[in-house]
């Protein structure tokens, strides 16, 4: 009776389901509290790493941009380090110290920089189970690259023509200031001919013929070049005047004292004979000589009306072999030596008496509707604006010193120099810009060394054979292409040259395409600083 009394309980107990639940909940309990005790811990280790990351990433970038910068190249480290605290609040005061190094980045050297960094904190499930804190660790990379920028005396400002540098011929020289183009075409400068021109820099905003990697340094496709005389104004001289030669056979002297300097120097020169030697050898043995420059000064000299106060010209300008030959260290090679001599004529305290106020000897700065040169002419300090053409005339001695030409004409104005044409000219200063003109100190900086003016015209500039020429400053035309042709040569002074296109051709010799004393080359720009977070 007992055993069916247990038995019928047993049986009424497993039939009954209402306790599963509790059950069930019990025997779940462990893994819920764990797995909501993790998920607390996960969402926190979140937190402090992404708060840890970022640290190392804004520290990362500011070390590539202090690297960037040449002024703060050496202090990265250190403003890496400042912006990562920075960047730091609930981890303030339990991040490690950040490790910073540089690092190679794609095919560069130390071109990268990398910041590490660790925290340590306990968390209470995590201390729990593991029985320790649990480390998290970042890492952020940043590449950098500086900013390049160009300089020329050398210019075509044609944004896309093919062949905006033209290099042909059988060109010579030397042009250590640097040749370029902003034109962005895939031949923006190309060779024609078998041209020896040396040339530190050629700088493009498109491609570069490859043939003129053996005449420098070649940089193509560089960004961001821009016109450094863009909106410049040169300032008003409205006087009118009129270009006059006077009478036939008028002439004007005076007296002056003179300096002559004589300056020789040396070049050797390295092939298998002369006619195949290339220049700028590194050499001193054997007879090397390292050259001279002596002066003599001669007073109350007698000259003409084409000198004045602080000219220096240029009396004679001789470069040949001297016939001597020594070994070189390249089988079958020789060293040639080459002496150029140049005498130049420096005048002061000079009195010239004029014969007739009419005459081209006493020009004054103003307005002209032409000046085409007829007889010897001497400019006088100034901004001399041309409405027609300005021709510089042949077989006469043209003069101005801190001058400064503004051609305001259209397409028919001509501006030329041609075969046997002997012109001296300076480019205006700055003090003369400021001081009579009114310029604010940065626009005449921009002005400064100016020669020709001439933004609106695109007629040609030509520069023909057997020109003997003294540019001492810029030549500015941005929509004139210009063409040196035959042989055609710059002597004694340095010339810079910005305009639209320039095509060189003949047997041209570059060796006065320089930066004259007190004056700075054209600022071309390039590219920008880049930095960008890489890991």
């Amino acid at each position: 009776m007992n055993s069916n009394r247990v038995t019928k309980f047993l049986d009424r107990l497993r039939a009954d389901k209402s306790g599963n639940a509790m059950i069930l909940m019990a025997l779940g309990m462990p893994v819920l509290i764990g797995s909501s005790g993790l998920a607390v811990d996960v969402a926190q280790w979140y937190v402090w790493k992404r708060e840890l990351q970022y640290a190392v990433d804004q520290a990362a970038l500011a070390g590539a941009w202090s690297s960037a910068e040449p002024e703060a190249a050496a202090d990265y480290a250190d403003l890496a380090e400042l912006e990562y605290f920075d960047n730091l609040s609930v981890l303030a005061t339990d991040a490690s110290d950040p490790v910073i190094t540089k690092a190679d980045y794609n095919g560069g050297t130390n071109n990268s920089v990398v910041v590490t960094a660790t925290t340590s904190r306990a968390l209470p499930f995590s201390q729990i189970v593991w029985g320790q804190q649990v480390e998290i660790s970042v890492r952020a990379q940043a590449s950098f690259q500086a900013a390049t920028n160009y300089t020329t005396c050398l210019l075509a400002l044609d944004p896309d023509d093919s062949a905006a540098l033209e290099f042909g011929g059988s060109t010579t020289g030397l042009v250590t200031c640097g040749a370029g183009a902003l034109s962005t075409n895939a031949t923006a400068v190309v060779k024609n001919g078998t041209p020896s021109v040396r040339i530190s820099d050629i700088i493009a905003g498109g491609g570069i013929d490859p043939g003129l990697t053996q005449n420098g340094s070649v940089h193509q496709y560089i960004s961001n070049l821009s016109n450094p005389f863009e909106g410049i104004e040169p300032p008003a001289s409205s006087t009118p005047r009129t270009y006059d030669c006077g009478t036939k056979g008028e002439s004007g002297s005076g007296t002056a004292d003179v300096v002559t300097t004589t300056t020789t120097t040396y070049t050797y020169w390295q092939g298998r004979n002369r006619s195949s030697a290339t220049p700028n050898v590194t050499y001193t043995g054997t007879g090397y000589r390292e050259g001279s420059v002596t002066t003599t000064t001669a007073t109350n000299q007698t000259v003409d009306g084409s000198v004045s106060n602080g000219l220096t010209a240029i009396a004679s300008d001789t470069e040949d072999w001297t016939g001597n030959r020594y070994n070189s260290s390249i089988k079958n090679t020789y060293i040639y030596e080459k002496q150029k001599i140049v005498v130049a004529r420096t005048y002061s305290n000079v009195n010239i008496v004029t014969v007739s106020s009419g005459n081209a000897f006493n020009l004054q700065p103003g307005t002209y509707s032409t000046i085409n040169v007829a007889c010897q002419t001497y400019f006088n300090p100034g901004v001399y604006y041309i409405t027609g053409s300005f021709d510089l005339g042949q077989n006469h001695l043209v003069v101005g010193d801190d001058v400064l030409f503004v051609l305001t004409g259209d397409n028919s104005e001509n501006f030329s120099v041609n075969s046997q044409s002997k012109v001296r000219l300076s480019g205006i200063t700055q003090s003369r810009l400021t001081s009579v003109y009114g310029m604010a100190e940065d626009e005449a900086a921009r002005l400064a060394g100016m020669i020709i003016f001439d933004e609106k015209s695109t007629s040609p500039i030509r520069i023909n054979g057997g020109a003997d020429i003294i540019f001492e400053g810029t030549v500015y035309a941005p929509n004139r292409n210009a063409t040196f042709n035959g042989t055609s040569s710059m002597n004694g002074k340095c010339m810079m040259l910005a305009v639209a296109t320039i095509k060189f051709t003949g047997t041209n010799d570059f060796s006065s395409f320089c930066i004259p004393p007190q004056l700075n080359p054209f600022d071309v720009g390039g590219t920008t600083i880049q930095v960008r977070l890489v890991a």
